[in-house]
């Protein structure tokens, strides 16, 4: 299998590999592995001293800017910015030295060749990725640069150097804990005769988890009624340039479960002490995405409660969790 530029120059997977990454980047080292293949007739070789290989990896964000101008109209302009987050090249080919030939470059013929490469990849690297808005958008991506160094022609009006690019796919993996990594909100101090305990069980989990939140309240103080206890994960998406946001943040509830006062109940042989389980779900699509902290593009979650009183202050609990692309290796 192959991604081709054209049939001269191509690069597919090495033999027994279905895809070019190899290994669950986060979970454990891995590379982005292939064949360069170049296929050049043999009438119209190729004539090169040096190829090189560069495996980069940037983001880009696309934002409209709408200003109205002094006759009523509003006029917009297209702005983006990109950044390179790494870059690593290689020399793999490189013509054979004349040692009679001292002080020149030295050219071979090329028609058919095949080059095996790899490129290590760094454990912090973020997945590639697409974001998508009718006045603009983000992506991050990843592509191996092949680099030809070959013998000028002015008739054809060709440079010295040859430049093709390949996209590469990314896929980063996290582990969902198999020990339960439990954080806790817990009311050090009664405040307006209110005592709370509330548990999150993890603070990793995947599309399609269920999540079951237990949370006590205790009310100490006649005067003070719940009215509700919402639970929720909130995903907020910021496309930034220089710290500023280029573009107003998108934010939204993957899953919000609520509970009114008329069903939530005193636990057992209690007089106080209210008990409640708060049960959702990530949803398993692509309104889901994947946590991301990059200098244009960030995506967080947040898990948060919201406990309604009346005659106090809510109570407002918020805790920063990540959503990962889950393997269970």
């Amino acid at each position: 299998m192959s991604s081709n530029d054209s049939d001269k120059i191509s690069i597919r997977f090495s033999p027994r590999e279905n895809s070019f990454q190899q290994g669950f980047l986060g979970l454990e080292s891995s590379k982005v592995a292939g064949i360069l293949k170049l296929n050049y007739p043999s009438t119209k070789p190729l004539i090169a001293k040096k190829i090189e290989l560069v495996f980069s990896g940037k983001e880009e964000i696309v934002w409209t800017e709408y200003q109205p101008n002094g006759r009523g109209f509003t006029t917009s302009v297209v702005h983006s910015e990109q950044l390179e987050f790494t870059r690593y090249p290689i020399t793999i080919w490189e013509a054979e030295r004349n040692e009679d030939d001292k002080g020149k470059d030295n050219y071979n013929i090329i028609d058919n060749m095949e080059l095996p490469f790899q490129f290590k990849l760094e454990n912090n690297l973020p997945p590639s990725y697409t974001i998508e808005y009718n006045d603009g958008s983000g992506k991050i991506y990843y592509r191996v640069v092949v680099v030809i160094h070959r013998k000028s022609n002015l008739l054809k009006l060709q440079g010295k150097k040859k430049v093709v690019k390949f996209t590469i796919p990314i896929t980063r993996y996290g582990r969902i804990p198999y020990k339960s990594e439990i954080f806790r909100w817990n009311s050090e101090k009664e405040k307006y005769g209110v005592n709370y305990d509330v548990i999150l069980e993890r603070e990793i989990f995947a599309k399609g988890d269920s999540i079951i939140v237990p949370i006590k309240i205790i009310i100490n103080n006649p005067n003070v009624k719940i009215k509700s206890v919402g639970a929720g994960i909130k995903q907020s998406t910021e496309l930034q340039n220089a710290g500023s946001l280029v573009r107003p943040r998108e934010s939204n509830y993957l899953s919000w479960d609520e509970v009114e006062d008329y069903d939530i109940k005193l636990a057992a042989d209690s007089k106080n002490e209210y008990y409640i389980e708060m049960k959702m779900k990530i949803p398993n699509n692509d309104t889901v995405r994947l946590s991301i902290n990059q200098s244009l593009i960030i995506i967080w979650h947040q898990f948060e409660v919201k406990i309604t009183l009346e005659g106090a202050h809510d109570i407002l609990l918020n805790r920063e969790i990540k959503v990962v692309n889950y393997s269970k290796k």
